[in-house]
């Protein structure tokens, strides 16, 4: 399927096509794993980021979100509240403060879904013959898309 690359690149239509079902396929994936732990998708990109290191300090968290700081320290006092989470107070300066994941937190972040791993989930009979080409292309080579 690699020989087929540079076809998959040039038709448009069928990347923009496969795209939006690969989208709306993990979505609905990602809200059906969230339903049980009671959270948003905001609020699992939050504690993912904090598990991965990411970012710990609501301006990070922000900044990579792209939500306001507003926003953002909702998002906080909702999990920290579900004890979720927790805020450090720094110590070089008693101003900022870090986002840590507490242990049930950590177990959350650790069982809630990975977007890599719902890819072969994508009920592949809803694709056309050049969207399962592009998928495969895809599979093989991340990099592509």
């Amino acid at each position: 399927m690699a020989g087929n690359v540079a076809s998959c690149i040039l038709d448009e239509s069928p990347i923009l096509s496969l795209s939006v079902k690969i989208a709306e396929s993990i979505q609905d994936q990602v809200i059906g794993n969230l339903k049980p732990h009671s959270l948003n998708c905001e609020q699992w990109v939050v504690l993912k980021l904090v598990e991965s290191g990411d970012a710990q300090r609501p301006s990070q968290l922000s900044k990579i979100m792209g939500i306001s700081c507003p926003r953002i320290t909702r998002i906080i006092d909702q999990l920290e509240q579900r004890d979720l989470i927790e805020r450090a107070v720094g110590v070089e300066d008693r101003r900022v403060f870090k986002i840590l994941l507490t242990e049930k937190g950590e177990s959350i972040a650790k069982r809630a879904v990975k977007i890599a791993s719902l890819l072969p989930l994508i009920d592949e009979s809803t694709l056309t013959e050049k969207e399962k080409i592009l998928f495969d292309c895809f599979l093989e080579n991340r990099q592509l898309l």
